[in-house]
């Protein structure tokens, strides 16, 4: 992260479960710089705050279908057929 300048920004969707996995995760990055939103926001503030990144990296599907939306490049991370259709 720090070669790209970016900082990573864990934002839960839809799930209460969304904030255990990002703490799962951060755990892992050590010092690395991060920001963790953990806790589920309504659908317009979530789109507002995805308009702003400079690429969406989700397994959740209304995240990716929100950014890809806003016109935010995106990565899928496939869990479930729907994602990956």
């Amino acid at each position: 992260m720090r070669a790209t300048g970016l900082t990573p920004l864990f934002l839960s969707i839809n799930h209460l479960s969304d904030g255990d996995a990002a703490r799962q995760v951060i755990a892992r990055m050590g010092d690395t710089p991060r920001v963790l939103l953990p806790d589920p926001m309504p659908s317009g503030r979530t789109v507002g705050v995805l308009s702003r990144m400079d690429i969406v990296v989700s397994m959740r599907l209304h995240g990716l279908i929100f950014a890809a939306g806003q016109g935010v490049p995106l990565v899928g991370i496939s869990y479930d057929p729907k994602v990956t259709s």
